[in-house]
């Protein structure tokens, strides 16, 4: 089986991580290891928990600056070393436990190349929100991004430069998917629950305003995508 590595990029989201690596530790059985990466939390507490973590499949890296998710995201992809590398949020929303599936998608003989997960079982609203808008910022790029926030993500190693220039901010998951749709990588797509934040209050989600602004964010960054595409090192496929 071809390892996966996932990172997860967390800022002062202690509650938040406790639960997740519980659930990891009730898992044993998946084959994934899992990368946490503290961005300028300074939280003592946070430090001290992260230190004391002895389980196997589950590495630490801290440092001092707060890189915005997109950041955090490209700190990770240089420095997990699986043959397939991934991430997914820090706020449980996605439970280790639902990964599952991506045991049973590399652990078989299809050659993967790339995938993300659809979002499942959200509430109509949520899920009518995620429709339109992806809808239209497909018709606005010309391609398929639908459900772009569907996380984990997950790409081979081969293709990790071609995502290092990306947005260090949330805009970031639509511009993987973008990346993976025009250099015509081969992605795989499943459901994986998507629920709610277990504690505390989103980081940059405080709501509907939010989410236009993050909407207008990926929509003015067309050119400069567009023109990273050019700059992209040619990939075997």
């Amino acid at each position: 089986m071809n390892r996966v590595g996932i990172g997860i990029p967390i800022f002062k989201d202690l509650a938040n991580l406790i639960e997740i690596i519980d659930e990891i530790e009730n898992n044993r059985d998946l084959l994934i290891d899992f990368y946490i990466l503290d961005h300028g939390s300074k939280d003592t507490e946070l430090t001290t928990y992260l230190d004391s973590l002895k389980i196997n499949n589950v590495k630490t890296f801290r440092v001092d600056e707060n890189y915005g998710f997109g950041g955090g995201i490209k700190y990770l992809l240089q420095n997990i070393e699986n043959d397939f590398i991934g991430w997914m949020p820090g706020n449980g929303k996605v439970n280790p436990k639902d990964l599952i599936v991506i045991n049973n998608l590399f652990s078989g003989k299809k050659n993967i190349k790339a995938f993300k997960a659809n979002r499942s079982k959200r509430s109509p609203t949520e899920n009518f929100k995620t429709f339109l808008a992806g809808l239209l910022i497909s018709i606005y790029f010309r391609t398929n991004l639908f459900d772009s926030g569907g996380t984990p993500t997950i790409i081979k190693r081969d293709f990790v430069s071609n995502f290092l220039n990306g947005p260090n901010d949330f805009s970031f998951e639509a511009f993987s998917m973008f990346t993976i749709k025009k250099l015509r990588i081969e992605m795989v797509r499943s459901s994986i629950p998507y629920g709610v934040r277990m504690h505390g209050s989103s980081h940059w989600q405080r709501g509907f305003k939010s989410e236009i602004k993050l909407f207008f964010r990926i929509i003015i960054q067309k050119k400069d995508w567009k023109q990273l595409l050019k700059k992209m090192p040619l990939i075997e496929i």
